[in-house]
């Protein structure tokens, strides 16, 4: 999803503000296992925003909102665990810093800064004929993400590398499901509920340069060590759960041009690959190839607007450490588009 504008810390003048949003329409049909047939991917949106203050000469500092992680399913039919809907959302505030050091040629930046996620989880599970369990989770996680860049303006180069460290948590929740699975005379119980689970460590290079008048050239290398995300538990009184992910490590690559046709008005195209996580214990993340087309315009105010449209090649995808419960899905596509706003002043 969405990482933090941090490319704000960048802007030239003494305030900058940013904010945008994007939707995404993904397509994937289960062709084997209980829902063989159902489009279980949901349509979902997320947003950002940033705001950049150069305290004084040499540092500025930024407040970034954004939605790093999620995940959503929905279907009209459980899967073999009995899921129908699950949404995991994660959302992210931070606060950067970037003093500046000039050097004879260029500048030297160091970044640093902490960050507070809040994790939304909500899962409808049936747990028998006619019977389904609604389990809603919260938690909160503290982290750190330190880095390095260098630019050189006058020819618009910058590299940049960024550390973002892993959490941890404990959410809190509760369950609610029919009183009759416990024996109740109600229509409903509820419960307290908890889950375990972890977001990882990650790693990024950014890179761009002008190699021409009007000529950029950018690309960027993300690792994340999701091996270390096994598995996410959930307990209650009625039930409990363990979803088994045993996934690999991921690392995602994007590539792009971008051309100023202009003073006013640019656009970009640019290539991305992820490797996807899944070992073959569950339907989560695959292969993909996302390609995408980008344009700006600058205002009168300081402004600009940007905007893009992406597609995304969503490979084929199949579990194979589930026996004769061992679903698949077969190749889809998704699609996206995104806003925002850009203010520096």
């Amino acid at each position: 999803m969405g990482a933090a504008e941090l490319d704000i810390l960048f802007d030239p003048g003494r305030f900058s503000w940013r904010a945008g949003v994007t939707y995404v329409v993904p397509h994937r049909k289960i062709d084997r296992g209980p829902q063989a047939g159902e489009d279980t991917a949901a349509s979902f949106s997320y947003f950002s925003g940033a705001m950049k203050l150069t305290l004084f000469e040499g540092l500025s500092c930024a407040a970034t909102v954004s939605q790093p992680y999620g995940g959503f399913t929905e279907a009209s039919v459980p899967a073999a665990n009995g899921t129908l809907d699950e949404i995991l959302l994660i959302t992210e505030t931070a606060l950067t810093c970037a003093p500046r050091f000039e050097l004879d040629t260029g500048n030297v930046y160091l970044l640093a800064g902490v960050f507070q996620e809040r994790l939304s989880y909500d899962l409808t599970r049936q747990l028998a004929p006619n019977a389904l369990a609604d389990v809603d989770l919260d938690g909160t996680a503290y982290g750190l993400r330190v880095g390095v860049a260098y630019d050189i303006p006058e020819i618009a180069f910058r590299t940049q590398l960024m550390y973002r460290s892993g959490t941890s948590y404990g959410a809190q929740g509760r369950l609610t499901a029919p009183g009759d699975l416990v024996g109740s005379t109600d229509p409903s119980v509820t419960v307290s509920a908890y889950g375990e689970g972890i977001v990882p460590q990650s790693i990024e290079l950014q890179a761009q340069t002008g190699i021409a008048p009007g000529w950029l050239v950018f690309g960027s290398l993300l690792w994340q060590d999701w091996s270390k995300l096994e598995k996410f538990s959930i307990d209650s009184e009625l039930f409990s759960d363990t979803s088994i992910h045993n996934w690999r490590d991921g690392w995602t690559a994007t590539f792009g041009v971008g051309h100023a046709f202009t003073e006013q008005a640019s656009g970009l195209i640019a290539l991305s690959y992820d490797h996807g996580t899944s070992t073959g214990w569950e339907l989560g993340s695959g292969n993909t190839w996302i390609g995408t087309v980008g344009g700006s315009m600058k205002d009168a105010f300081g402004g600009e607007l940007r905007g893009g449209l992406s597609a995304a090649y969503l490979a084929p995808l199949a579990e194979t450490e589930n026996g004769a419960a061992n679903a698949a899905a077969a190749a889809g596509w998704a699609y996206g588009v995104n806003l925002s706003y850009n203010l520096s002043f």
